[in-house]
């Protein structure tokens, strides 16, 4: 039942009525859902509706009831969080979280809006040369996979093209699913 609600609150959403959304994903979060992933989504989704809402400080107090996130949703959460800070005018726990990002714990999680936050908080604070090395990060990091898409290469042997596609949940849902299903074609073909 509870997951029928969280996808009627999403297609709230849909129908571009956040308002009517955040209530049903509120009334959710109240509850013991019994289901840890539907639990995170929820809170999520309500530290993201208060986010494109402008509460900065609601958003970070949802996104500290996530409990038990794998790798790279902590990173996501930790990415949306350096952004509250950003926008709520404190550039220093914003970039706190950046640097906690470029620890070995994060050390397989691409991204692409790291260094063009951490370029924003330099510039913002003057620091321009510390601006433009985050400018020159992000080049190095992903300056060829752009340049590849801009040149309509084929995609399928960049491994920074995979990486950052991955980290889309559907697509790495449906990664799996394919993963899976070669696997078992082959161990019915091996019959």
């Amino acid at each position: 039942w509870y997951l029928s609600q969280s996808h009627r609150a999403v297609d709230l959403l849909a129908r571009n009525n956040p308002k009517a959304a955040a209530e049903l994903f509120e009334s959710l979060a109240s509850k013991d859902l019994g289901n840890p992933d539907l639990e995170r989504r929820v809170e999520l989704t309500l530290a993201r509706l208060a986010y494109e809402s402008g509460n900065f400080r609601k958003a970070l107090g949802y996104y500290e009831n996530i409990r038990g996130a794998d790798p790279m949703l902590r990173a996501t959460i930790m990415l949306e969080r350096s952004w509250c800070y950003y926008r709520l005018g404190d550039p220093s726990r914003a970039l706190g979280l950046i640097a906690m990002l470029e620890s070995p714990s994060f050390k397989d999680v691409m991204d692409t809006e790291r260094d063009l936050l951490r370029a924003l908080i330099y510039r913002d604070l003057c620091h321009f040369d510390a601006a433009q090395l985050a400018v020159t990060s992000f080049r190095t990091r992903f300056g060829t996979t752009i340049e590849a898409l801009r040149n309509r290469n084929d995609m399928s042997t960049s491994s920074t093209f995979r990486a950052l596609t991955h980290r889309l949940p559907k697509i790495s849902e449906r990664f799996a699913l394919v993963q899976n299903m070669q696997s078992e074609s082959k161990r019915v073909s091996d019959m």
